[in-house]
């Protein structure tokens, strides 16, 4: 704005010299084109490529404003026109320029044979400047339009861009022209190479040149593969196996160009029976790939064979399986070997049977089969009659006699045995008889064997032991028992004290009769002694710091005592818990010792807590733990107590203190209690010029009045400004007939707290309100709670 206020009188200036000095030379910014030729002119042809030219500004300074016009987002606009639209015309329409740094484009297209002239003319300028737009004028000659020759078109048919063909089957390769002056021809292509067996990458190409002296060309890369191949085998359906190799097929490859030849046949499984393999391959040759490998397959079917038999005769039977008759087969390819023969019923057992021999046949021989009779005959037998001579009555038949026949064969097996006189003790005797079986013949034998009286038993029942009740005791009973039902009793003979405690001992006999054996028995039993009972009587008791023994014990049971005399043994009974006590009784002759356990509860004793303070202490802002505390009790308690818990200990004033001792294993929890007085800070001020004593100190309104004062933690004085709590200033009431005191002194400046060392107090300068004729209470209130007031009247 500034600059666009000086340059007002200047652009006055250069309309009146445009107005008035004439032909004056030109002092405007110049827009200027970059065309070089002489005149500026723009040669063209009709109907053929437009022109171009670029637009820029040149800054001259002679216009009254220096430097360039275009500052400060100014711009200017300027209309393009072409005199003769109808020869040449121009675009854009329109240009703008934002800085003298910016270019514009122009294009002339050319339409007919002629002149025109090109011209800008300012539309729009918000520069406060002038431009000269002649430099950027020129002139478009367009010039008659000269006959063209159309270009040729090629291209390459018959094949494809990227195809495959097979050799013996690849298309024939052209050239298409088309030509507007010239006209349309084909011709053949040129191929890259020629040889009549070449298989690989393959490029066709064409060019031609027209009567103008244009040429175009075309070209196309296709690839020529090796021509497939076929293999024809032929195999037989079946041969027959003679032991040597079979190479029955044939096989022959064929394809494209010719091919016809004879390949050779590989075998496999082509000597024994069963299915045979024949394949064929072929690798190929210049132009023709590989052949898909064939395969066939052909039946080699089995031989006959022959099967012969010949069997023994006057075979007898051994109990074994016999070979009576042996087998053997013959055929083509070597085949001699035996064949395993079957019997039946069998060629064990006596009788007569039929042998066969069967070849089930193998890999290359199909079976056969031969059949014979045959006969076994009957082998002796043997009886082996045992008794044993333990036989003891039991009121039963003895049977300890065991018979068994045996014979050839595995003959072994037992046979019944008949007795007599076999029931009593004494001598008894065994028979046997075996009738023969289909394989052996009869036999039988004869045997003595003694019978022994029976053992008896005497079994004497006593418990293991009865408890002491003090009179005799006698619990045993006896039995004898033998076989055939023997079973009664038998009177028991004690031989020891049977009252007392102890071990008591007992006989049972028996004297044995005609089938039975004498017997006795023996025992002991303990008379053990009675039990006891020992009860437990306990009072309660205080801790009191030394071991607590409170308790009583009694003893009863059955019978007399000896003594009743028990030791009592405490555990745990000094401190207060739960402490335990053992009672424990010996026993007697007659009574077995016992022991009782019981407990009893030692009770807490009381606490007392002291706690000890001082009478004061001086505020520190902080809170305040200047007291101590003990605990006292039995049993030499006297310890320090750390649970203290305060109350109003931060200000000025009465401070509390409750201290808690919890308790501990033998005593219980108690409180006590204290206080001390935290002294408040002593003030000083506020000073002058400020009066204090309810006076109003008249001050004028909007000034800074300095309000000094001093604070002491006894006699401590104090420098930091934390000591103080606040300012306020609390707008009142102007009292009637109050004294009215001229501040001395005012100053201006901050309002901040500060200590001033030099004058050893605090100064807080209080700007006053504007407010004049109103009054105010201004206070500074400390971190302890006191306060200074003094009192205000602004005018």
């Amino acid at each position: 704005m500034t600059r666009t206020a000086l340059r007002a009188p200047a652009l006055a200036a250069s309309c009146l010299l445009a107005l008035f000095a004439g032909a004056l030379p030109a002092l405007a910014d110049d827009i200027v084109n970059d065309i070089t030729t002489q005149n500026e002119v723009m040669s063209l042809t009709a109907g053929g490529a437009p022109g171009s030219t670029v637009l820029s500004v040149t800054p001259t300074g002679g216009d009254g404003k220096n430097g360039c016009n275009l500052t400060g987002g100014t711009s200017a606009t300027f209309a393009v026109t072409s005199s003769n639209p109808a020869v040449a015309t121009v675009s854009p329409a329109s240009v703008t320029f934002t800085s003298c740094s910016d270019t514009r484009s122009l294009t002339v297209t050319p339409v007919a044979e002629g002149t025109s002239s090109v011209t800008l003319r300012q539309t729009a300028n918000s520069s406060q400047g002038s431009f000269n737009t002649a430099p950027a004028a020129f002139t478009a000659n367009v010039a008659k339009a000269v006959p063209t020759n159309t270009a040729p078109s090629v291209s390459v048919i018959g094949v494809s861009e990227g195809a495959t063909y097979t050799w013996g089957s690849v298309p024939a390769a052209s050239c298409a022209v088309t030509d507007k002056e010239d006209g349309n021809s084909t011709s053949a292509a040129v191929l890259a190479h020629t040889a009549a067996d070449y298989v690989g990458p393959q490029t066709a190409t064409c060019s031609y040149t027209d009567g103008g002296g244009l040429t175009a060309t075309s070209s196309v890369s296709f690839t020529i593969a090796k021509a497939p191949s076929t293999i024809n085998l032929d195999c037989p359906a079946a041969v027959t196996y003679d032991g040597t190799a079979q190479t029955p097929c044939s096989a022959r490859v064929t394809g494209v160009g010719g091919l016809d030849q004879a390949l050779t046949v590989g075998y496999g499984d082509n000597t024994n029976a069963g299915t045979a393999s024949a394949s064929a391959s072929y690798a190929g040759d210049a132009t023709h790939a590989a052949a898909q490998p064939a395969s066939a397959t052909f039946a080699i079917g089995k031989a006959a064979s022959t099967t012969t038999m010949t069997c023994r005769t006057g075979v007898v039977y051994t109990g074994g399986s016999q070979d009576i008759c042996s087998a053997n087969v013959t055929g083509v390819g070597g085949l001699d070997q035996a064949v395993g023969v079957s019997y039946n019923p069998d060629s064990t057992n006596a009788g007569n049977g039929t042998a066969t021999a069967t070849f089930a046949g193998d890999a290359n021989h199909v079976g056969s089969s031969a059949e014979a009779t045959f006969e076994i005959g009957k082998a002796t037998s043997t009886i082996a009659l045992s008794c044993s001579d333990d036989s003891v009555f039991d009121g039963t038949a003895q049977t300890p006699c065991t018979a068994e026949v045996s014979g050839v064969g595995g003959l072994q097996q037992s046979v019944p045995v008949s007795y007599e006189n076999n029931v009593h003790a004494g001598t008894a005797t065994a028979t046997a008889a075996y009738a023969g079986d289909a394989n052996h013949g009869s036999s039988d034998a004869t045997a003595t064997f003694p019978i022994a009286k029976a053992a008896t038993t005497t079994t004497l029942t006593c418990p293991e032991s009865v408890t002491y009740d003090g009179s005799s005791q006698q619990p045993c009973t006896a039995t004898v028992t033998g076989p055939a039902g023997l079973d009664q009793a038998v009177s028991p003979t004690y031989t020891a004290d049977t009252t007392n405690a102890g071990e008591v001992g007992v006989t049972a006999d028996y004297a044995g009769s005609g089938d039975y054996l004498a017997s006795s028995d023996s025992a002991t039993f303990t008379i053990a002694k009675a039990p006891s009972t020992v009860s437990i009587d306990c009072a309660a008791a205080t801790y009191t710091g030394s071991a607590q023994t409170p308790c009583s014990a009694t003893v009863t049971g059955a019978g007399t005592f000896d003594s009743k005399a028990t030791t009592l043994t405490y555990a745990d009974n000094v401190n207060a818990g739960t402490a335990s006590v053992t009672a424990t009784y010996g026993g007697d002759r007659n009574h077995l010792g016992d022991t009782a356990t019981g407990s009893f509860a030692i009770a807490k004793a009381p606490s007392s807590v002291a706690v000890t303070c001082p009478a004061s202490v001086e505020f520190s802002g902080a809170a305040q733990t200047p007291c101590t505390a003990r605990a006292t009790g039995v049993g030499g308690l006297d310890v320090a107590v750390t649970d203290l818990a305060y109350a109003n200990n931060t200000k000025a004033g009465t401070a509390t203190v409750t201290a808690t001792y919890a308790g501990d294993a033998n005593h219980t929890g108690s409180t006590g209690t204290g206080s001390f007085t935290i002294n408040p800070y002593r003030l000083g001020g506020f000073y002058q010029p400020v009066d204090m004593g309810g006076v109003l100190n008249s001050v004028k309104a909007g000034s800074t009045v300095p309000l000094k004062f001093e604070l002491f933690s006894g006699s401590t004085e104090i420098t930091s400004t934390s000591a103080v709590a606040s300012f306020t200033a609390t707008k009142i009431t102007c009292a009637t007939g109050a004294t009215v005191d001229d501040v001395e002194l005012t100053t201006t400046g901050g309002t901040s707290l500060r200590y001033d060392t030099s004058g050893g107090q605090f100064i807080q300068n209080w700007q006053t309100p504007k407010a004049a004729g109103s009054c105010y209470k201004v206070t500074m209130t400390a971190v302890d709670g006191s306060t200074l007031t003094a009192q205000f009247k602004l005018k």
